[in-house]
């Protein structure tokens, strides 16, 4: 029986993978860390690029934006050197999500607008839906109201079309906030 090489750095991600959704955030970032650094002893590219996005999750839920933001970014470079499509478009709707809860819209904004181009070159409508969502808020944010609101609109459309629901509600009640608040 063979091993293979990176078998157990797999294991660790899968089991930080596990803490993370049992909401234990310091077993999670343990165990992605270890799995971090035996991804790059094994020059896992692609490996090393998801767990970097994870442990971003894990520092962006405990709200170190900080943290969060380094971690995104170094998926982010690594994810364009790999010409990852998908994983650029996964990283910049991360790093658009932490600018907008840092308050930096327009960094918000900038970091949205380039996921929703990536998104919408895949074909992907739900990532496109999910990121205009994200979008428009920061859009409204920076007091764009008239452009929020299309663009939450147009996520709420592609939300229903494809049958996301909770989705759509969301985008329902962000699409009435902005109308009643000034």
């Amino acid at each position: 029986m063979q091993i293979r090489r990176g078998g157990v750095a797999d294991a660790l991600f899968n089991l930080g993978g596990i803490a993370f959704l049992q909401t234990e955030y310091a077993r999670a970032a343990q165990l992605f860390g270890e799995c971090l650094a035996r991804y790059r002893d094994l020059h896992a590219r692609v490996e090393v690029a998801q767990t970097l996005k994870n442990l971003g999750l894990i520092a962006k839920d405990q709200g170190d934006f900080g943290r969060a933001t380094a971690f995104y970014q170094e998926s982010l470079a690594l994810r364009r050197e790999l010409y990852d499509t998908r994983g650029v478009a996964q990283a910049l709707f991360s790093l658009g999500v932490v600018a907008y809860w840092r308050g930096d819209y327009h960094g918000a904004v900038d970091l949205t607008e380039q996921c929703v181009a990536y998104y919408r070159e895949l074909g992907d409508k739900m990532g496109v839906a999910y990121a205009l969502d994200t979008l428009g808020m920061a859009a409204h944010k920076r007091g764009e109201r008239v452009r929020a609101l299309r663009i939450l609109e147009e996520g709420m459309r592609m939300l229903r079309e494809l049958g996301d629901q909770s989705g759509a509600r969301l985008a329902d009640r962000r699409q009435a906030t902005r109308r009643v608040l000034p």
